[in-house]
């Protein structure tokens, strides 16, 4: 359950970082409200690392290389869940 919490307190995160900011990059932190998100961010992640890996050691008995699948497919969905589209121009002007 904590697992799910922090995974879903990071994508919470994601929405309004790249709504009121237009980027998740962490190449264009130049605010103070943008380094307020990575921040919370970078700490949140952590804590997402701490549950899984408590959750793949403790509770399903698992090793290191099952506690990276889980993180690594976690990252994926999260990514692919806040990943900005390109607009209607944008993708009219490469086709």
């Amino acid at each position: 359950m904590t697992s799910g919490f922090y995974v879903s307190a990071v994508g919470l995160l994601f929405w309004p970082w790249s709504r009121s900011e237009g980027t998740l990059s962490i190449h264009s932190i130049a605010t103070a409200r943008r380094e307020e998100f990575y921040w919370a961010t970078v700490l949140t992640t952590l804590a997402v690392g701490t549950a899984v890996g408590d959750l793949t050691g403790l509770t399903l008995h698992g090793d290191g290389v099952v506690t990276i699948v889980l993180i690594v497919v976690i990252a994926v969905l999260v990514g692919r869940a806040t990943a900005q589209r390109p607009s209607r121009a944008e993708a009219s002007a490469v086709a």
